[in-house]
């Protein structure tokens, strides 16, 4: 197994502004990622991704042979521009959903 290169960026979105995400790998916490920064780590293939704020958390990304060694993930919620008129959903049944992680092309 080869080991990959992962960066999370974070930019400022609402409603998240002055919290801290928590950042997952294989289910064990490995750090937090701060609004408008970047956060960069290792981890081997066949590993699994998601990041979390208090009860909710986001998608889940799993790394495997077909990402490239560097790989950027932006993270941002899921309510934000229009569904702000959704939080209260995200917030509670939505709860898996509530923060959105996207593989950036490189």
């Amino acid at each position: 197994m080869s080991e990959k290169k992962i960066t999370i960026i974070r930019k400022p979105y609402m409603p998240d502004y002055y919290r801290n995400y928590r950042i997952y790998c294989n289910r064990k916490r490995i750090g937090d990622i701060e609004l408008d920064s970047e956060f960069s780590f290792q981890i081997n293939e066949d590993s699994e991704i998601c990041l979390k704020i208090d009860w909710c958390r986001s998608n889940i990304i799993k790394i495997d042979n077909s990402f490239s060694d560097d790989i950027k993930i932006e993270v941002f919620p899921a309510a934000r521009g229009w569904r702000m008129l959704f939080y209260f959903y995200y917030m509670s049944l939505g709860w898996k959903n509530y923060l959105t992680l996207k593989v950036l092309k490189s």
